[in-house]
């Protein structure tokens, strides 16, 4: 895999049942006498996080339970019943109303994680883990409040339940891990109006790159704008690559009830612009959602059939050089994935797209 970026970066959180923890390093007094959920996590690879000593500490791929332990520090119980892990953890308090405890693991960056244990209260503890081991000692940076606000609201089912002025997450679904797999368009000039049958609902300016020639010189949008290119007459003049996206819910799980979101920030040929298409789709179950036709390039062929097939080398030509696309999943209203792609053209008139994090964002993103 070409590490994609996920929100959770290859882990999962559940809400379970209250279970004993064993070991030898018991949790404090305050946390083994709650009487709500009990918080467990799986990675699905190996994370260096810091001992109290201040040593490097790898836990192994597997599920853990999530508890508070003594002073400054989490406790990570294996469910396969060997000893109870410390990891070193910063305090700070919070001003979420929560029915119960919640773990929250958010990346700060490609690499850096933070699990975050949220209780009743406004008591908190943050550790910082990463997949490399480089910068996970010293002192732990507190995570920003909006990122965390983020992850949190961004989970809610629509149908959970809302304490006055907090989120009830005993109700709660939290699929923490998407992943998004873009599939590459096979025809590069199609009828635009092909991807209505994907859940399309608008498309707008995002950034306005040229206004000269050899662009349309009348162009000057601000973001936000509407482009049109669906009705029947821009669709005359415009032609589209089109692709496919599906997105998988490989940790968590959604539902009836919820609402994925998809935005491709892709460029306009002849418009000297950037776009925004939005699709939307209610998953029914928690299988992989597939975008069956999304836009990934917009030509602007002219006015004369005639023309067509001169304008269409011109396109092909600049994409074999590759153009960056952007593709963003939101849940219930909250980002909760991304990816920058190039998309290119071979000499065979093949379209290959490559999706990494190495790759910029388009403008808009």
């Amino acid at each position: 895999m070409s590490r994609r970026m996920f929100l959770c970066l290859g882990c999962l959180v559940y809400v379970g049942f209250a279970l004993p923890a064993a070991g030898e390093a018991p949790p404090s007094d305050t946390t083994r006498n709650e009487k709500t959920a009990d918080i467990i996590v799986e990675f699905h690879e190996a994370k260096h996080f810091t001992a109290p000593d201040n040593s490097d500490l790898v836990v192994r791929s597997g599920v853990y339970r999530v508890a508070a332990g003594q002073g400054a520090q989490l406790q990570l119980s294996p469910q396969d019943g060997v000893n109870p892990i410390l990891i070193t953890a910063q305090t700070f308090e919070h001003n979420f109303d929560l029915a119960s405890p919640v773990a929250l693991i958010i990346p700060r960056d490609e690499d850096r994680q933070h699990l975050v244990l949220l209780q009743p209260g406004g008591k908190a503890l943050d550790a910082v883990g990463s997949a490399s081991g480089v910068g996970t000692r010293g002192p732990i940076q507190p995570i920003p409040t909006d990122l965390l606000a983020q992850a949190l609201s961004a989970k809610v089912s629509p149908s959970s339940a809302l304490r006055p002025g907090g989120i009830d997450l005993s109700k709660t679904r939290i699929p923490l891990n998407l992943v998004i797999q873009p599939t590459a368009p096979t025809s590069l000039f199609q009828d635009c109006g092909a991807a209505q049958s994907g859940g399309y609902l608008d498309t707008v300016y995002t950034s306005q790159v040229n206004t000269g020639a050899p662009y349309n010189p009348n162009i000057d949008n601000a973001p936000g704008t509407p482009f049109i290119r669906m009705t029947a007459a821009p669709r005359k003049e415009f032609r589209c690559a089109i692709g496919a996206v599906t997105v998988k819910a490989t940790a968590g799980n959604w539902g009836a009830g919820d609402q994925l979101q998809l935005r491709i920030v892709s460029y306009v040929y002849g418009y000297g612009a950037w776009v925004r298409d939005r699709y939307q789709q209610a998953p029914a179950s928690n299988t992989p959602l597939k975008f069956p036709d999304v836009i990934m390039a917009t030509f602007d062929m002219g006015n004369d059939p005639n023309q067509f097939l001169q304008h269409e080398n011109v396109a092909a030509k600049s994409l074999s050089t590759g153009y960056l696309l952007g593709v963003e999943v939101f849940l219930n209203g909250g980002v909760a994935a991304k990816v920058p792609c190039v998309l290119k053209v071979q000499p065979g008139g093949a379209a290959t797209l490559d999706c990494a994090p190495s790759h910029p964002y388009p403008p808009g993103m």
